[in-house]
């Protein structure tokens, strides 16, 4: 007996309502994939939206495009979801006074690896469906950019199959984005896998950081972190980040997003690793985890603390918060790579990928541009306008009651080390100074310091 002839049938969801409407679908396609994706569950997509600079106008509009496996010569029943990806449409400038349909990724920053996400094996029939049922049945848009596609990326493989007559399409490199593959067994082995020279600045610096008054590691996990978000803010205005576009701050809708990611409301597990000096919190990185990898989402330092170096704490606990759990990787996501690249971390070159119709104004817009970046041989980075804001941001003038008043509020939801707990968790010998006593050494529960970074 023939089997029934089976292709997929493309649907559109649209809205938070409708992507919320089919959330179990996703989910157990996402659980599905090869790699199950934290940044394509409806949960967060669904606080990125509501709360994102990035939809700021009502021509925008979130679409969800799902592929079903269909059975002709059956009665038509509701197959199961074997792959989906999240767009936000919208009508921007092209040029003067001039507007054009463009697609992008729903979630375009804070994110790893965006593309179509689909069951293990069917990756490129799902997104070469997508792309057919994108480029014949939808017409309001002329360009679909999709960024971070790294080498591999199933979009990458399929886009020059779509050449055509009406369609072409082109790569601009990006920054590339950097992951530390766990390997080792302890922190300790982790730590002596770094350089020799960044071994002795990571211990002469944390060392002279301990000499400068009473230090206590923070940890939070879970729904807890958020009680360390204010404190988190308030950092941030102390750091090179203050006024730039580096900042949380930089708009009231993405403090609100990250707010839901620290309270644990946006599908992701989020903890908290942070450096106190007297009372003050100086550094701290909020983290956010979903199956066996963890991604390190935002990190601010007190810039009149800098030649103490105590954003490097927060990155070493990390990693041995990872190892602990038994986790696979910890992403720094992009920029700064050099510098990740010193905690390890391999950098993995990405590009925008952009469909363009034809002809069409997004069309010659981008030859125009094409032209000029030829010209003027400018790297398609952002990297050197970080750099730029990094040498010119100013931290606000430090209020050290409201900073310690903001961390007082959140020391009885997390756990507290004071130093002579840090030096059991610590790879390298530190000297516990003054002022020790005058605090407890955990508070919060009765972890230990080894349980607190995982059981290291």
């Amino acid at each position: 007996m023939a089997m029934p002839e089976c292709r997929l049938r493309i649907e559109r969801v649209d809205g938070v309502e409708g992507l919320l409407a089919i959330a179990a679908e996703l989910h157990a396609c996402n659980a599905r994939a090869a790699r199950p994706s934290a940044f394509a569950l409806p949960g967060f997509v669904a606080a990125y939206v509501r709360h994102n600079e990035y939809f700021p106008n009502a021509s925008m509009r979130l679409r969800t495009y799902v592929a079903r496996d269909e059975h002709r010569g059956h009665t038509p029943s509701h197959e199961p979801i074997v792959g989906y990806v999240m767009l936000r449409h919208s009508f921007d400038k092209v040029a003067g006074p001039w507007r054009g349909g463009r697609l992008d990724f729903a979630v375009t920053h804070d994110t790893d690896e965006p593309g179509v996400l689909a069951v293990a094996g069917r990756e490129t029939e799902v997104a070469a469906a997508i792309l057919h049922h994108l480029i014949d049945h939808e017409r309001d848009w002329s360009l679909l950019e999709c960024v971070g596609q790294h080498d591999g990326a199933v979009l990458r493989d399929v886009a020059p199959t779509l050449t055509s007559a009406r369609i072409r399409w082109r790569e601009i490199p990006m920054d590339p984005f950097s992951t530390v593959t766990i390997t080792w067994p302890t922190l300790a082995a982790y730590y002596g896998a770094l350089s020799k020279r960044m071994r002795s600045n990571v211990s002469r610096q944390t060392r002279r950081l301990y000499a400068a008054g009473a230090v206590e590691l923070i940890f939070a996990h879970g729904g807890a972190t958020g009680a360390l978000f204010d404190a988190h803010l308030g950092l941030e205005d102390r750091s090179w980040k203050h006024g730039t576009d580096a900042a949380i701050r930089r708009a009231p809708e993405r403090v609100a997003f990250f707010r839901e990611l620290a309270h644990g409301r946006a599908g992701l597990e989020p903890s908290y690793v942070g450096v106190a000096l007297n009372g003050v919190l100086i550094a701290g990185l909020l983290n956010a985890t979903y199956g066996d990898s963890t991604w390190s989402l935002d990190m601010s330092y007190d810039a009149t603390h800098s030649e103490l170096g105590p954003g490097q704490l927060p990155l070493l606990l990390t990693i041995g918060d990872a190892i602990g759990h038994h986790r696979r990787s910890v992403h720094f996501l992009q920029f700064f790579s050099y510098f990740k690249e010193r905690w390890l971390a391999d950098s993995h070159p990405a590009v925008v990928l952009q469909l363009l119709r034809r002809p069409s104004l997004w069309d010659t817009r981008a030859m125009a541009g094409d032209l000029r970046v030829r010209m003027a041989g400018r790297p398609g980075t952002i990297e050197p306008v970080l750099q730029n804001a990094k040498r010119e941001g100013s931290p606000s003038l430090v209020d050290e009651a409201r900073s310690r008043a903001l961390l007082d509020a959140a020391r009885s939801q997390v756990c507290v080390l004071g130093a002579v707990a840090a030096a059991r968790i610590l790879p390298f010998s530190i000297e516990a100074t003054g002022g020790e006593a005058s605090r407890p050494e955990a508070t919060g529960g009765d972890r230990s310091g080894s349980e607190a970074i995982g059981g290291n």
